[in-house]
């Protein structure tokens, strides 16, 4: 928020800033709070896929909440994840290495909580992701550098046009839940 040296309104428009803030992290706090209860809660794998939709919305949370409780320690284990996805991708093992290392590591910085609960979350039937088109891999992996750099702060250009949300909502089209098996 900019404010003009000029305007002697610039104490209350400032309170008004503090305030809004204070308002989403009451917004984020109460997502984290949703996810935590849906994962506990949900952990027993379906192939109904109607049964699955809301697992979706939890990895967009996640994304969500992680980006933005998320500090320097954060933005750097965020980074070091898809490090090893891009790795796991070149040695053909991104879908039972680097997919769950990275997921992992999105989960435990949005809610630490539930990392010895990561097995449960991401099995087929709940929460697990797949990449079915290889074509897509090279996206996939476009997207989720992209989503990385919200941990870093980074809004898109102009500010504010990629929230980790819309972004992690991108991932989602091109990926699928993994049915029970």
């Amino acid at each position: 928020m900019v404010l003009p040296a000029a305007d002697h309104s610039a104490g209350t428009a400032l309170v008004g800033a503090v305030q809004a803030q204070a308002s989403t992290d009451e917004i984020v706090r109460s997502k984290r709070a949703g996810l935590i209860a849906f994962a506990k809660a949900n952990q027993r794998p379906t192939s109904h896929p109607f049964a699955q939709v809301r697992w979706k919305s939890f990895w967009d949370d996640v994304a969500d909440v992680g980006a933005n409780l998320a500090g320097e320690a954060e933005a750097q284990r965020i980074s070091a994840a898809l490090t090893m996805l891009e790795e796991s991708a070149a040695n053909g093992t991104i879908g039972n290495v680097g997919l769950p290392h990275f997921h992992r590591v999105l989960l435990s910085l949005a809610a630490p909580e539930l990392d010895e609960q990561f097995d449960a979350v991401w099995s087929p039937g709940c929460g697990r992701l797949e990449i079915k088109d290889t074509d897509r891999q090279p996206l996939v992996l476009a997207v989720l550098r992209r989503l990385t750099k919200t941990f870093t702060g980074y809004r898109g250009d102009p500010e504010g046009s990629e929230t980790p949300s819309h972004v992690m909502n991108q991932y989602l089209d091109l990926v699928s839940l993994s049915p029970a098996s």
